[in-house]
């Protein structure tokens, strides 16, 4: 096996979740990764991903009173994350968070560095 730690781990957040194992492997490696370990390693991935997805309860310290200060506001508030549709819906409903719209970058085919999910914000906000 490959020793990942979680700086290295979460310099990748927010890719979607096929690129960020494929640049994990690469930058631990120094080489990049055949097209059939990232799949399966995916696969595992979302297996286990779907077995913590009822405890994914813990936020980012002050996200909901940021969240709750925006709102105060009338500012509109969106998530974007690089897991799968069902885990972002999961983890709004889990963190109890009011948002206008959450995406991923696995429904919108692609992740960070592309603007693709603040495009999908604006648009959903009415944002020109």
């Amino acid at each position: 096996g490959t020793e990942i730690s979680f700086d290295q781990a979460n310099a990748v957040r927010g890719y979607e979740k096929k690129e960020a194992l494929r640049r994990l492997l690469a930058s631990v490696r120094g080489k990049s990764a055949e097209d059939s370990e990232v799949d399966t390693l995916f696969k595992i991935f979302n297996k286990q991903l779907d077995k913590l997805m009822e405890s994914m309860n813990s936020e980012i310290k002050g996200t909901s009173e940021t969240f709750a200060e925006l709102r105060k506001r009338g500012v509109k508030i969106c998530v974007g994350s690089g897991f799968p549709e069902h885990v972002v819906q999961k983890i709004v409903e889990n963190l109890g968070w009011s948002v206008d719209a959450a995406f991923s970058s696995v429904t919108l085919g692609k992740g960070r560095p592309d603007p693709i999910m603040i495009s999908a914000a604006m648009e959903k906000c009415g944002v020109t």
